[in-house]
């Protein structure tokens, strides 16, 4: 058994898929879309799987470990960044960098290892650690010919150290393990009826209950506290109150909604054009809750972060489940945000740009405000526009896409006139 791999490094002349052997120990579980580490010449990357085979002709080398449970690829993510390349060619490295969140990415740092002090430059040998070691930099990329000497003749080692750039958070909580043998338990009177509410508790928490580090120490010592490893997700914090209630609609919010409600199960673009305050987030809502009663799932995209807030209050008032994706997040935030959508935990993901790509599998409708915002559009490395991504993904799960403005792109307005989006207006503000 065989793998094809796209190996993440962003350069030409690597800008194509390589062939691996599968050990036979994957051989069971392995499948398109997986990360994987492999050998590449002298280093160890991570790469995706692109294909299984059953022959190859030019694979020589092993992967060396899959890094996934299920798929970070999807069949459908595969199909997006197809259109990407279709319409910007560029490196395939590139566009998965690209739809997938950079927290998944692996950081990658060149070690040099002291074998023979005696042996070694005195211009070089300075540069290592009290344990031999030097973490090379980018500026000593132009002593890697002497290294690489050096290294064949065994007076250093070169290794390269893979790191994930982001990691599950945890915490230590404690377990009472009620069979336990301990002679002096009777020095613990109350411990017993301490877990009687809860089964595990923090360190803060034994804490509060009069135990001291060193008592718990013991405790644990003596198996009678079992400390067990707990993830923790990280919140984020939006400065807001919830206070947003469910209004009636207005005859042209009313007509707006019950369009869209006849065409749930549809590849279907609605242009809502509507002035300020006239009520698009309130269609937006209502139409969603009509969506999450079907079990299925919400993409609310804004153009800028200064917009998630105001809409993110409006949401977490009505909803629950509401994740929240953009780069003004901490890494360790995103990359809790996207392992809530990946377990798909969520029933509604608001965000920027980027959030577009994130896998939703139970995807039921697409929501697209101030859709005439420049930032929808990105312009820089690999080039793609939100609405495009959007609209394919209509196309794919068969649902409606709503663009909402108060001032239509002219593209977006020629489409509603041509009968390719249905144009719903909002002319009046809510009394």
């Amino acid at each position: 058994m065989f793998a094809k791999v796209i190996v993440d490094i962003r350069h030409e002349e690597v800008n194509h898929e390589f062939d691996y052997i599968v050990p036979q120990s994957f051989e069971d579980f392995l499948v398109r879309g997986m990360r994987v580490l492999v050998p590449f010449g002298a280093q160890t990357r991570m790469g995706y799987v692109i294909s299984i085979m059953d022959q190859s002709i030019s694979a020589t080398k092993e992967i060396i470990e899959v890094l996934d449970v299920v798929p970070t690829i999807t069949e459908e993510l595969f199909d997006l960044c197809d259109s990407i390349l279709e319409t910007s060619p560029t490196l395939y490295a590139s566009v998965f960098s690209t739809v997938i969140p950079s927290e998944l990415s692996f950081h990658y740092q060149k070690i040099a290892k002291l074998v023979d002090d005696s042996r070694c430059p005195d211009d070089l040998i300075q540069k290592f650690n009290k344990k031999g070691i030097w973490k090379l930099l980018k500026g000593d990329q132009v002593l890697y010919p002497r290294l690489k000497r050096l290294s064949n003749q065994g007076i250093i080692t070169l290794e390269t150290d893979i790191k994930a750039k982001e990691h599950i958070k945890t915490t230590t909580l404690y377990q009472y393990a009620k069979n336990h043998q301990y002679a002096r338990i009777h020095y613990y009177p109350d411990l017993e009826s301490i877990f009687r509410v809860n089964e595990t508790l923090s360190k803060d928490e034994l804490k509060d209950h009069g135990l001291s580090d060193s008592k718990i120490q013991t405790l644990v010592k003596h198996d009678v506290l079992i400390p067990i490893e707990s993830e923790i997700m990280r919140e984020i914090h939006h400065v807001f109150e919830i206070n947003d209630q469910k209004v009636s609609l207005t005859r042209e919010q009313q007509h707006a909604f019950q369009t869209i409600l006849k065409h749930l199960n549809e590849s279907k673009t609605f242009l809502l054009k509507g002035i300020t305050g006239s009520g698009k987030t309130e269609v937006y809502m209502q139409v969603m809750e009509k969506i999450i009663e079907q079990g299925k799932q919400v993409l609310c995209l804004v153009p800028e972060i200064t917009l998630i807030g105001p809409m993110a209050q409006r949401l977490k008032s009505r909803f629950h489940d509401v994740a929240i994706y953009h780069s003004g997040l901490s890494k360790g935030e995103r990359f809790d945000q996207y392992r809530l959508v990946k377990e798909q935990k969520v029933s509604i993901l608001l965000g920027t740009r980027s959030a577009v790509f994130l896998p939703l599998e139970k995807l039921g409708l697409i929501v697209i405000d101030e859709e005439h915002d420049d930032a929808y559009q990105q312009t820089e490395g690999v080039i793609y526009h939100a609405k495009a991504i959007a609209q394919l993904r209509s196309k794919i799960h068969q649902i409606p896409l709503i663009l909402g403005s108060a001032t239509p792109s002219v593209v977006s307005m020629y489409q509603a006139n041509q009968n390719a989006y249905t144009l719903l207006e909002l002319n009046e503000r809510p009394k």
